[in-house]
């Protein structure tokens, strides 16, 4: 049979990359196989569910490009077959209502912890009072009190767990509402779901629904937890790491496939190379392979690989692909500017690791607006000797009727030659004029770019 996968993220805050990690090895089994990947979005949290992090999630996995089947399932339209379920359990005995209020639970609990004892709710085999006493109770699943549990994981192989240290979970509270831990086991038995692929956080729950499956009489999914990722410091992941949600990383400009290529590494990368396609993960994936432990985000390594792709795009590609990144962050940019964009990407590419790098270092060729230079580049141009060489360029620059590359660079070393000064001398100082830096390309070719109208302008604002 093929496999049936789910991703079934909360619209309660942004779409984490741990999530989309989750989504990305659900996606490619399911590639592999020939299967579903499908999507539920589990927003039975009313109050804390928003519409807009629906549409984070729907605009996250369009971007990646990891496309879902069949319709979007919304968990709150199956509120009603939860309930069933629930009180089809309580009437097989499978399940019984409990009446315990808050102060009795603080006792159990103490109680409980103090004998490291499993609970035993006293409404467990015999309920205190009927429905028709108008008190409110829980629904609890009755599960075994003694053995122990085997769990069969596709990445951790057998995971053992004592019966005692699985509480009678609630599968609905007291004001009718469906659990987590119930709601997913109705829907994943539902949705046919096959194979459970998630986070390893979720691996205790696994237990408590294995128990839940086999009192609605359903045959187990596979399970596999993935390990969890952490910051570079070992601890969990924070905001304090940087990124921690699709959409900041989108913001930070990289690119869609360098985060799929990274995330599949954070556990698997049994391809031992840096750069690689989705269908070669697709092709050779295994999920028995995937590592047991917690994988670190190393920001080293992020830039590193973001810069290999960017340098990879063709210099067309790369634009449009800037295009649509500025255009995300509300950006237009107008067709000049693609064109100058155009003319500097071989230069820029290489200085630039994101697509938000390539707009900064290339946005004073496209701007009209004042360069303001930074603290060297202020430095420099404090100093009246430096003044001067540039009121000496002036000329220089004029006299070029044909503005290229190679006649900019033909005048440079003339005006060297004549003046007995050094590359460095004028290349910082007229860096600092244009573009605010006195770090950029090859300085010929960026003046080329740049035009002499807005060279001559730019010098000229620091000879008044």
């Amino acid at each position: 049979m093929k496999p049936i996968v789910r991703f079934a993220p909360s619209p309660t805050g942004m779409l984490h990359i741990g999530n989309v990690r989750t989504a990305l090895f659900n996606y490619i089994f399911a590639k592999q196989h020939g299967g579903k990947f499908l999507l539920r979005i589990e927003d039975t949290d009313q109050e804390r569910s928003t519409e807009e992090a629906v549409e984070v999630i729907f605009d996250g996995l369009k971007w990646l490009g990891l496309d879902y089947d069949g319709e979007v399932i919304f968990q709150s339209s199956r509120i009603e077959h939860h309930k069933q379920l629930a009180y089809q359990l309580l009437e097989q005995g499978k399940a019984y209502r409990c009446y315990a209020d808050a102060d009795e639970m603080e006792i159990l609990r103490h109680d409980a912890r103090t004998d490291n004892e499993k609970i035993i709710y006293p409404d467990r085999e015999a309920p205190r009072f009927s429905d028709e006493d108008d008190k409110p109770f829980t629904i609890r699943l009755k599960t075994p009190l003694t053995g122990r549990l085997i769990l069969q994981d596709a990445i951790r192989g057998d995971v053992k767990i004592n019966a005692s240290e699985i509480d009678d979970m609630i599968l609905l509270r007291s004001d009718g509402t469906a659990t987590y831990m119930h709601a997913v086991v109705c829907d994943d038995i539902e949705m046919k779901i096959t194979h459970i692929i998630r986070g390893e956080d979720h691996l205790i729950n696994a237990f408590r629904q294995a128990y839940l499956y086999e009192a609605l009489g359903e045959k187990l999914p596979v399970f596999a937890h993935l390990p969890l990722i952490h910051g570079s410091d070992g601890a969990k992941l924070s905001k304090r790491h940087g990124a921690t949600s699709v959409r900041e990383w989108r913001e930070l400009g990289f690119l869609p496939e360098m985060l799929i290529n990274y995330l599949i590494t954070l556990g698997w990368n049994e391809l031992r190379k840096d750069k690689f396609t989705l269908e070669e993960v697709i092709n050779k994936l295994d999920l028995s392979a995937i590592s047991k432990s917690a994988s670190q985000l190393d920001n080293g390594k992020i830039s590193f690989l973001s810069g290999l792709y960017i340098r990879s795009l063709p210099d067309d590609v790369l634009v449009t692909r800037y295009q649509e990144y500025a255009g995300y962050n509300g950006q237009k940019l107008m067709d000049h500017a693609l064109e100058i964009l155009q003319q500097a990407a071989p230069l820029f590419k290489e200085r630039s690791s994101t697509l938000k790098e390539f707009g900064l270092i290339t946005n004073f060729l496209v701007t009209d607006s004042h360069i303001t230079p930074d603290t060297k580049s202020k430095i420099l141009l404090d100093k009246p000797e430096n003044i001067q060489i540039l009121i000496n360029l002036v000329p220089e620059f004029e006299a070029i009727t044909d503005w290229s590359q190679e006649n900019i660079a033909a005048m440079f070393k003339q005006f060297l030659k004549m003046h007995s000064l050094k590359m460095p001398n004028i290349g910082l100082l007229l860096r600092a004029c244009v573009a605010g830096v006195t770090n950029t390309p090859d300085l010929a070719s960026v003046l080329a770019i740049l035009g002499k109208e807005k060279t001559m302008a730019r010098i000229k604002v620091y000879l008044k």
